[in-house]
């Protein structure tokens, strides 16, 4: 794995609370830590550790001595008001309790909601620019019936060899039914399971902790696996080229763990901890053939990189001909496939829990 900086902010806030002497050992004690952290558990808990380490020592011993520095002249002066604050709050307890306990609900409710909606802001933001889902729209009537962000495994690639201002693609397919993966003698039921394009780690910026990224899904069977789920299953044993049995049903796939990557972040739609290589998908599970091609089975996330959000208007046209040409017993209009932002506070892609009220309200709030 390449080497990455020590966060600053947890190093930060440690200088202004330690005593200057401490700097240097301890300094060096939370880097080294934080290191072996990066390494077992991937960048984003090696960060909320290094967090924790550092709340730890905030305690007397360490934390350096406040240099008030009023002069003599203000240290009666505040003496003074501290005995007048401290006599009124006797005088008054009923009163100063109240006053006291709801300034103190009212701080806390402010915190908490400040960071639930810089957390609802910041949903799917570190995401690259211009990449787009291509969602399903159904008509009945000239009404509109249903949309959803699934649709055929083939409409990705296709858009891709006839457009050039198209960067590249990637698909997801989140298979039904309970999901058993074995592996170094232990069996676990995993439900964030999906099979994968091997782009998927370039598109969405995702970093492999151990593979490589050019191959690690372009090979049937091959198994990509989260940090987490590495640690489940070996410990910390390398799990690069170790055999993993998928189970569903009556079926099962040998497999070969070909990478390892960091865990994904808490506010993104994305979801999983363990992908299969798509070649993968035809053939082995359910006698799927032919399922990568066909325009029946609308079960797929399919995703594009753009050159720019320019050609948006231009790639919904040519979806609207992919249609046209592949369905041609559709009546014209029953069906439409469109381009929709992944990156930001879009309120369609609708993750558990966000509708578009709820986002509108969330910005209004902020801005």
């Amino acid at each position: 794995m390449k080497d990455r900086p020590t966060p600053q902010l947890p190093l930060t806030i440690f200088k202004w609370f330690c005593r200057q002497s401490y700097h240097a050992d301890i300094e060096g004690d939370l880097i080294q830590t934080y290191d072996r952290n990066l390494n077992e558990v991937g960048r984003r808990r090696a960060y909320w550790r290094l967090m924790g380490d550092v709340a730890r020592l905030f305690r007397p011993g360490i934390i350096k001595p406040l240099n008030l520095n009023m002069g003599k002249n203000y240290q009666p002066m505040l003496k003074n008001s501290i005995l007048t604050a401290v006599r009124n709050l006797m005088r008054n307890k009923v009163s100063s309790g109240l006053n006291i306990a709801g300034l103190s609900i009212g701080m806390v409710a402010c915190i908490f909601i400040v960071l639930y909606v810089t957390k609802q802001l910041s949903y799917d933001s570190h995401l690259p620019d211009n990449i787009y889902r291509i969602t399903n729209e159904k008509y009945g009537s000239g009404e509109l019936v249903y949309a959803k962000a699934i649709t055929y495994p083939s409409v990705a690639p296709l858009l891709k060899d006839i457009s050039p201002e198209v960067v590249s693609y990637t698909r997801l397919w989140k298979l039904n039914g309970d999901i058993v993966f074995s592996a170094n003698g232990k069996e676990l039921n995993i439900e964030k399971m999906m099979y994968a394009d091997n782009s998927v780690f370039k598109m969405f910026s995702i970093p492999l902790v151990k593979g490589d990224i050019e191959t690690a899904l372009n090979a049937p069977a091959s198994i990509a696996i989260s940090a987490s789920i590495a640690k489940a299953f070996f410990d910390s044993e390398d799990p690069i080229n170790k055999s993993m049995t998928l189970i569903s049903g009556s079926d099962r796939v040998e497999g070969v763990v070909t990478a390892v990557f960091e865990d994904l972040p808490d506010n993104t739609h994305l979801n999983f901890t363990i992908l299969v290589s798509f070649p993968t998908a035809e053939g082995f599970l359910g006698g799927q053939q032919g399922v990568l091609n066909n325009w029946k089975l609308a079960r797929f996330y399919n995703y594009v990189q753009l050159t720019s959000a320019d050609v948006v208007p231009t790639i919904n046209d040519r979806l609207s001909d992919l249609v046209a040409k592949n369905k041609p017993g559709e009546a014209s209009g029953s069906e439409k496939l469109l381009l929709q932002p992944a990156k930001g506070n879009s309120p369609a892609l609708e993750p558990p829990g966000r509708n578009e009220a709820e986002w509108k309200y969330h910005y209004r709030l902020f801005s």
